[in-house]
């Protein structure tokens, strides 16, 4: 009989276990497999290029396209895993609405991530997406090389809705460009028909609505605009 003040051994290492990433990881493997060999060629599939965390809810993937354009590598893209400590993370979701989704190299979207793409979406190499990033592609997003995304952050070429003036249907749809070494910081909002050229900054909490084709600046504000050039004052 157990005595008063003891605890079972295996349940603390059971609780231990559950604790570790490990734990986690192995977890995710059958919804990342099932990921794989759904929406992969099956001589991509098998060397597992996603990996999906056990808790993304994912919904109409069987109608998307997803292309890896490059020698694909185990794990080369995870959705759902990782963040800044200390910021609480929704549940990552995944809904690829018959859209086409192109990867050009290794990328990473933390915890709470959520892409809706029934357009054109494409990265490029060594993509870094923050918690709770939020993506929304009815047109075509396309990312450069080497982008840090911040968490809270949203990015969408669409008004998700339908705007009449005068009787007249407004334009709702417009292409979001991506150059390449862009940070984009936490809290950011990128609105449709924006592009934002090479090693461009733009500021925590921003709203950018218009264009910068100007060459490594920091952009920031609401509405944002240039605050400086690459240069020291």
């Amino acid at each position: 009989m157990e005595k008063r003040g003891e605890r079972n051994p295996n349940v603390k290492v059971i609780k231990i276990i559950m604790k570790t990433n490990i734990f986690k990881i192995l977890a995710s493997l059958p919804k990342t497999i099932y990921f794989n060999l759904l929406c992969l060629p099956f001589r991509q599939a098998i060397r597992l290029p996603f990996f999906i965390y056990y808790n993304v809810r994912l919904g109409d993937i069987s109608g998307s396209q997803l292309k890896i354009n490059c020698s694909p590598k185990t794990f080369m893209i995870k959705y759902g895993l990782g963040g800044v400590k200390g910021i609480d993370s929704n549940r990552s979701q995944l809904w690829l609405q018959g859209g086409t989704v192109s990867f050009n190299g290794r990328a990473n979207f933390g915890e709470g991530f959520s892409i809706r793409c029934n357009g054109n979406l494409t990265f490029g190499d060594n993509f870094g997406g923050g918690k709770n990033g939020f993506i929304s592609c009815a047109d075509e997003i396309s990312f450069g090389d080497d982008i840090l995304f911040a968490w809270n952050g949203t990015i969408r070429d669409s008004d998700g809705h339908t705007i009449y003036v005068d009787g007249h249907e407004k334009p709702s749809h417009k292409p979001v460009h991506i150059g390449n070494h862009v940070w984009i910081a936490s809290e950011v909002k990128i609105l449709k028909g924006v592009s934002i050229a090479d090693g461009c900054v733009i500021a925590l909490g921003s709203i950018v609505t218009k264009s910068f084709d100007e060459e490594n600046i920091l952009i920031g504000g609401f509405p944002a605009k240039k605050i400086q050039e690459n240069r020291y004052e």
